[in-house]
This record gives C-alpha cells, structure tokens and sequence, in this order.
C-alpha cells in the first residue's frame, strides 16, 4: 500500500517485508534505490510525517558509492 508520493523524488510503501522507501538517484541516468525504513525511521515518519523522511532521503540519493546504505539496498 502507498503511503506517500514525493513525484520524481521519493515514495514510501507499507509492504509485507515492512516499511519502503524509494528514492530517485541520478542526474543524466536516473536510477532508483529501496531500503527497508527501521524502527526509529518508521516513528520518525509517524510522529513527523514525510518531511521528517527528507534527511534519509538525501543521505540515500548522496550515497553516491553506496557504501552508506550498502546492507539496507532491496
């Protein structure tokens, strides 16, 4: 189920494995990346909505390595 639509930017759905974050990455070639919310991001959602999701949202759309949120990505 679709939680939050940020268009072009970043969605978040509840799914069986939890709850999902993707986020749109790139410049010329866009690409998308999902990692599975924790318990703290989860509350962080519930008690701040989704601007308190952006922070995460630009960490992951930075993590240009992939080496931040290597373990996390779906």
């Amino acid at each position: 189920m679709t939680l939050h639509v940020e268009p072009w930017s970043w969605s978040l759905e509840h799914t069986a494995r939890g709850f999902e974050l993707s986020v749109v990455c790139g410049t010329v070639g866009l690409y998308e990346r999902t990692v599975l919310l924790t318990p703290h991001e989860v509350q962080m959602w519930e008690d701040g909505g989704a601007a308190a999701l952006e922070p995460l949202v630009e960490a992951i759309r930075n993590d240009t390595a992939g080496d931040d949120f290597a373990d996390r990505y779906q």
